[in-house]
């Protein structure tokens, strides 16, 4: 009923998704892709993005990147110490 109100969303089996029966599969495959790490523990719950990563992890890398955003948001630029604690993170050009 949903995709009838939303006629421009996507679906499971239309491009650019997979089969639903293969959409576990394809998060696995994307999920190391995946930089934007917004968010608290509770609303990323069971996502299969993060696989078995430790919550620990994923809260350091998404610190880092919040840092760089937030600094971005704020001034426009990305000051040097800001950009080299995200380095191993983040591409950043």
């Amino acid at each position: 009923m949903a995709h009838l109100m939303m006629p421009f969303g996507v679906r499971y089996g239309r491009p650019p998704l997979p089969p639903q029966r293969q959409r576990a599969a394809a998060w696995r495959a994307c999920a190391p892709e995946i930089d934007l790490l917004f968010g608290a523990r509770t609303g990323w719950a069971g996502a299969a993005l993060l696989g078995d990563t430790p919550w620990a992890e994923v809260d350091e890398l998404g610190r880092r990147f919040r840092a760089v955003w937030g600094a971005f948001v704020r001034t426009g630029e990305i000051p040097a110490p800001v950009a080299d604690a995200a380095r191993d993170v983040l591409t950043l050009s």
